[in-house]
């Protein structure tokens, strides 16, 4: 499991505080998590995980199964999980610098019920999901949503094994159905007020792509 507890004082211009209100200085549980993960022999495994400091469902963050090829490097998953979509968000919060990820995590596609192909080499690492939820991603009101997702990833070496260049893309698009969707963000510390918010906007698709 872990635990981990935010304390956030802030300073604002008045002209900002007209605009969204004033920034509150407070304390949080940031998460507050049970996991359980486990190999099956050679070809299965699982994951479970529970956050009890979330203020909203759902609380269930992954529950998932693996099924590994032995003579291939493929993987299958099947279950709840987020998409493999940039390097925040496959990096552990325990490697998080500052209080939060950066603003275009806002823009990555949530925890969903999906599939997942993973496969890696010598050539690089790529994923590809299919998900599909009504837990409003994106901000939408009422909305059955299905995406998929691609991630590829290769690190290169300069010369040395210790001296590697990472790149990478990834690639999203969601079926939104002609739904309301919202984006809105606060500053890295969730204590913060939401600062950008682009209202309600009315789409039947949304696709999102990075460079790593």
């Amino acid at each position: 499991g872990s635990a981990q507890l935010d304390s956030a004082a802030f300073v604002s211009y008045p002209s900002l505080e007209d605009l969204v209100g004033a920034a509150e200085d407070g304390v949080e549980w940031r998460r507050a998590r049970i996991d359980a993960t486990a190999s099956l022999g050679r070809r299965f495994g699982f994951k479970f995980r529970w956050d009890f400091a979330v203020s909203e469902p759902p609380h269930l963050k992954d529950v998932w199964m693996e099924f590994k090829f032995v003579r291939y490097p493929v993987r299958l998953r099947a279950g709840r999980f987020g998409s493999t979509f940039g390097l925040e968000n496959e990096s552990s919060s325990n490697d998080t610098v500052f209080l939060e990820a950066g603003r275009p995590r806002e823009f990555v596609p949530p925890q969903e019920n999906g599939v997942l192909v993973h496969t890696e080499g010598r050539r690089g690492r790529l994923d590809f999901s299919f998900s599909s939820a009504t837990e409003n991603p994106l901000g939408c009101i009422i909305c059955n949503v299905t995406g998929i997702a691609g991630r590829y990833g290769r690190a290169i070496e300069l010369g040395d094994p210790e001296r590697l260049l990472h790149l990478g893309g990834d690639y999203s698009r969601r079926w939104l159905g002609e739904d309301l969707v919202r984006i809105k963000a606060r500053p890295e510390s969730n204590l913060a007020p939401v600062l950008v918010d682009t209202g309600f906007l009315l789409a039947d698709l949304s696709d999102t792509a990075m460079a790593e």
